[in-house]
Protein backbone atom coordinates (compact mmCIF):
# COMPACT_ATOMS: atom_id res chain seq x y z
CA UNK A 1 0.00 0.00 0.00
CA UNK A 2 1.15 3.37 -1.26
CA UNK A 3 -0.28 5.38 1.35
CA UNK A 4 -1.88 3.49 3.56
CA UNK A 5 -5.42 2.46 3.59
CA UNK A 6 -8.50 3.90 6.13
CA UNK A 7 -11.87 1.89 6.44
CA UNK A 8 -14.48 3.84 8.39
CA UNK A 9 -17.68 2.67 9.81
CA UNK A 10 -20.78 5.35 9.96
CA UNK A 11 -24.07 4.71 11.30
CA UNK A 12 -26.39 6.08 14.31
CA UNK A 13 -25.63 4.88 17.82
CA UNK A 14 -26.94 1.27 18.76
CA UNK A 15 -26.24 0.54 15.23
CA UNK A 16 -23.64 -1.96 16.14
CA UNK A 17 -20.66 0.22 14.23
CA UNK A 18 -18.28 -0.12 17.05
CA UNK A 19 -18.52 -3.66 17.23
CA UNK A 20 -18.72 -4.41 13.94
CA UNK A 21 -15.30 -2.05 13.93
CA UNK A 22 -13.44 -3.68 16.62
CA UNK A 23 -13.85 -7.08 15.06
CA UNK A 24 -12.76 -6.68 11.78
CA UNK A 25 -9.57 -4.79 13.60
CA UNK A 26 -9.34 -7.77 15.70
CA UNK A 27 -9.20 -10.41 12.42
CA UNK A 28 -6.85 -7.79 10.17
CA UNK A 29 -4.36 -7.83 12.91
CA UNK A 30 -4.73 -11.85 12.92
CA UNK A 31 -3.71 -12.07 9.36
CA UNK A 32 -1.06 -10.05 10.19
CA UNK A 33 -1.15 -6.60 9.09
CA UNK A 34 -0.68 -3.18 10.74
CA UNK A 35 -3.68 -2.10 12.12
CA UNK A 36 -5.00 0.74 14.57
CA UNK A 37 -8.57 1.50 15.84
CA UNK A 38 -9.33 4.80 15.77
CA UNK A 39 -12.33 5.75 17.66
CA UNK A 40 -13.38 9.80 16.52
CA UNK A 41 -15.31 10.26 20.02
CA UNK A 42 -12.09 9.74 22.24
CA UNK A 43 -10.92 13.45 20.88
CA UNK A 44 -14.23 15.14 23.26
CA UNK A 45 -11.52 13.60 26.10
CA UNK A 46 -9.01 15.56 24.70
CA UNK A 47 -7.81 18.27 27.46
CA UNK A 48 -9.19 21.49 25.40
CA UNK A 49 -12.58 19.54 24.50
CA UNK A 50 -13.28 18.80 27.81
CA UNK A 51 -12.82 22.10 29.17
CA UNK A 52 -14.82 23.33 26.83
CA UNK A 53 -17.78 21.18 27.85
CA UNK A 54 -17.23 21.98 31.30
CA UNK A 55 -17.49 25.83 30.96
CA UNK A 56 -17.64 26.33 27.42
CA UNK A 57 -21.35 24.03 26.72
CA UNK A 58 -22.96 24.88 29.54
CA UNK A 59 -22.76 28.35 28.59
CA UNK A 60 -23.59 28.46 25.41
CA UNK A 61 -26.81 26.26 26.08
CA UNK A 62 -27.53 29.02 28.88
CA UNK A 63 -27.39 31.50 25.72
CA UNK A 64 -30.12 29.60 24.10
CA UNK A 65 -32.44 29.41 26.95
CA UNK A 66 -31.60 32.94 28.07
CA UNK A 67 -32.88 33.54 24.33
CA UNK A 68 -36.14 31.83 24.76
CA UNK A 69 -36.88 33.95 27.95
CA UNK A 70 -36.06 36.93 26.01
CA UNK A 71 -33.57 37.68 29.47
CA UNK A 72 -32.67 41.03 30.05
CA UNK A 73 -28.97 41.97 29.68
CA UNK A 74 -26.61 44.95 29.31
CA UNK A 75 -24.99 45.59 26.47
CA UNK A 76 -21.33 44.62 27.34
CA UNK A 77 -23.30 41.46 28.41
CA UNK A 78 -25.23 40.98 25.19
CA UNK A 79 -22.12 41.91 23.04
CA UNK A 80 -19.69 38.86 24.72
CA UNK A 81 -22.67 36.21 24.50
CA UNK A 82 -22.39 37.05 21.23
CA UNK A 83 -19.27 36.69 20.56
CA UNK A 84 -19.26 33.69 22.45
CA UNK A 85 -21.55 32.06 20.94
CA UNK A 86 -19.78 32.54 17.29
CA UNK A 87 -16.44 31.78 18.77
CA UNK A 88 -16.84 28.72 20.44
CA UNK A 89 -18.56 26.22 17.77
CA UNK A 90 -15.34 27.47 15.60
CA UNK A 91 -13.33 26.01 18.55
CA UNK A 92 -14.86 23.07 18.52
CA UNK A 93 -14.62 22.49 14.92
CA UNK A 94 -11.36 23.44 15.06
CA UNK A 95 -10.22 20.96 17.18
CA UNK A 96 -11.99 18.08 15.62
CA UNK A 97 -9.76 19.38 12.18
CA UNK A 98 -6.92 18.90 14.41
CA UNK A 99 -7.70 15.27 15.72
CA UNK A 100 -8.53 14.58 11.92
CA UNK A 101 -5.50 15.70 10.85
CA UNK A 102 -3.18 13.54 14.00
CA UNK A 103 -5.18 10.19 13.29
CA UNK A 104 -6.31 10.44 9.53
CA UNK A 105 -3.04 12.42 7.81
CA UNK A 106 -0.48 11.73 9.79
CA UNK A 107 -0.36 7.67 10.18
CA UNK A 108 -0.95 7.52 5.90
CA UNK A 109 1.93 9.50 5.82
CA UNK A 110 4.52 7.83 8.12
CA UNK A 111 3.39 3.96 7.42
CA UNK A 112 3.13 3.42 3.86
CA UNK A 113 1.27 0.01 5.43
CA UNK A 114 -0.81 1.24 7.71
CA UNK A 115 -4.36 0.18 7.82
CA UNK A 116 -6.60 2.75 10.22
CA UNK A 117 -10.23 1.72 11.11
CA UNK A 118 -12.39 4.12 12.50
CA UNK A 119 -15.87 3.66 14.40
CA UNK A 120 -17.19 7.25 13.48
CA UNK A 121 -16.24 9.53 11.16
CA UNK A 122 -15.75 13.34 10.48
CA UNK A 123 -19.23 12.98 8.60
CA UNK A 124 -20.98 11.50 12.09
CA UNK A 125 -19.15 15.04 13.94
CA UNK A 126 -20.47 17.24 11.46
CA UNK A 127 -23.93 15.91 11.53
CA UNK A 128 -24.04 16.29 15.50
CA UNK A 129 -22.50 19.66 15.74
CA UNK A 130 -24.52 20.94 13.19
CA UNK A 131 -27.75 20.03 15.29
CA UNK A 132 -25.41 21.16 18.41
CA UNK A 133 -25.03 24.54 16.97
CA UNK A 134 -28.22 24.83 15.16
CA UNK A 135 -26.72 25.33 11.87
CA UNK A 136 -28.80 26.03 8.44
CA UNK A 137 -28.25 23.10 6.23
CA UNK A 138 -26.19 25.01 3.61
CA UNK A 139 -23.58 25.78 6.99
CA UNK A 140 -23.53 22.07 7.26
CA UNK A 141 -23.04 21.24 3.55
CA UNK A 142 -20.18 23.91 3.90
CA UNK A 143 -18.31 22.15 6.63
CA UNK A 144 -18.96 18.36 4.72
CA UNK A 145 -17.29 19.85 1.89
CA UNK A 146 -14.05 21.88 4.02
CA UNK A 147 -13.44 18.88 5.60
CA UNK A 148 -13.83 16.80 2.55
CA UNK A 149 -11.02 18.51 1.06
CA UNK A 150 -8.94 19.21 4.36
CA UNK A 151 -8.88 15.64 5.33
CA UNK A 152 -8.22 12.56 3.30
CA UNK A 153 -11.66 10.30 1.96
CA UNK A 154 -11.92 6.88 3.52
CA UNK A 155 -10.78 4.24 1.06
CA UNK A 156 -13.62 2.12 2.17
CA UNK A 157 -16.83 2.93 4.23
CA UNK A 158 -19.30 0.92 6.03
CA UNK A 159 -22.70 2.69 5.92
CA UNK A 160 -24.14 0.66 8.80
CA UNK A 161 -27.99 0.47 8.20
CA UNK A 162 -30.23 -0.17 11.00
CA UNK A 163 -34.17 0.42 12.04
CA UNK A 164 -34.49 3.22 14.65
CA UNK A 165 -36.55 0.86 16.93
CA UNK A 166 -33.83 -1.79 17.02
CA UNK A 167 -31.11 0.46 17.72
CA UNK A 168 -33.43 2.54 20.83
CA UNK A 169 -33.59 -1.85 22.17
CA UNK A 170 -29.78 -2.10 21.63
CA UNK A 171 -28.92 1.47 23.60
CA UNK A 172 -31.94 2.37 25.74
CA UNK A 173 -29.12 3.48 28.48
CA UNK A 174 -28.40 6.12 26.00
CA UNK A 175 -31.15 6.96 23.86
CA UNK A 176 -34.14 8.28 25.70
CA UNK A 177 -37.11 6.79 23.29
CA UNK A 178 -37.78 5.22 20.09
CA UNK A 179 -39.00 8.83 18.99
CA UNK A 180 -35.21 10.12 19.99
CA UNK A 181 -33.75 7.23 17.48
CA UNK A 182 -36.18 7.84 14.57
CA UNK A 183 -35.36 11.52 14.97
CA UNK A 184 -31.42 10.58 14.82
CA UNK A 185 -32.30 7.75 11.64
CA UNK A 186 -34.03 10.20 9.75
CA UNK A 187 -31.10 13.26 10.38
CA UNK A 188 -28.57 10.81 9.23
CA UNK A 189 -30.24 10.51 5.52
CA UNK A 190 -28.38 13.36 4.16
CA UNK A 191 -24.99 10.88 5.05
CA UNK A 192 -25.78 8.53 2.03
CA UNK A 193 -26.28 11.68 -0.60
CA UNK A 194 -23.37 13.36 1.27
CA UNK A 195 -21.10 10.65 0.40
CA UNK A 196 -21.99 10.18 -3.20
CA UNK A 197 -20.94 13.90 -3.62
CA UNK A 198 -17.83 13.84 -1.66
CA UNK A 199 -16.59 10.45 -2.28
CA UNK A 200 -15.51 8.47 -5.68
CA UNK A 201 -14.00 5.50 -3.16
CA UNK A 202 -16.14 2.52 -1.90
CA UNK A 203 -19.47 2.90 0.13
CA UNK A 204 -20.77 -0.41 1.38
CA UNK A 205 -24.29 -0.41 3.41
CA UNK A 206 -24.64 -2.75 5.47
CA UNK A 207 -27.85 -4.55 6.92
CA UNK A 208 -26.76 -5.15 10.51
CA UNK A 209 -29.77 -7.05 11.61
CA UNK A 210 -28.38 -10.37 9.96
CA UNK A 211 -26.88 -13.04 11.36
CA UNK A 212 -23.14 -11.45 13.20
CA UNK A 213 -21.57 -13.97 11.86
CA UNK A 214 -22.72 -13.24 8.00
CA UNK A 215 -22.64 -9.64 8.73
CA UNK A 216 -18.67 -9.94 10.03
CA UNK A 217 -17.74 -12.33 7.52
CA UNK A 218 -18.87 -9.95 4.35
CA UNK A 219 -17.11 -6.89 5.91
CA UNK A 220 -14.02 -9.08 6.33
CA UNK A 221 -14.17 -10.43 2.51
CA UNK A 222 -14.90 -7.09 1.44
CA UNK A 223 -12.08 -5.39 3.25
CA UNK A 224 -9.75 -8.08 2.16
CA UNK A 225 -10.86 -7.51 -1.45
CA UNK A 226 -9.62 -3.54 -1.00
CA UNK A 227 -6.76 -4.34 1.27
CA UNK A 228 -5.26 -7.36 -1.65
CA UNK A 229 -5.87 -4.93 -4.62
CA UNK A 230 -3.51 -1.89 -2.74
CA UNK A 231 -0.92 -4.85 -2.69
CA UNK A 232 -0.93 -5.78 0.40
Amino acid sequence: MKNGVSICFLGIDGSGKSTLAKHLCQELKHRGYNVSYVWWLRGDTSLLRRTLKAIGSSRYMNLKVDAKRQKVVTTDTRAINRAFKSLFPKIVIADNLRFGVVNAWLPRIAHSNKVIIFDRFIYDVILALSEEFEMTRNEQLKLFRLFSVLLPDPDLIFLIDVPPEVCYNRKKEEIDSVQEARDKWEAYQIIPPVLDQLTDNRVIKVDNTRNPLDVNEDILATALELLEGEGH
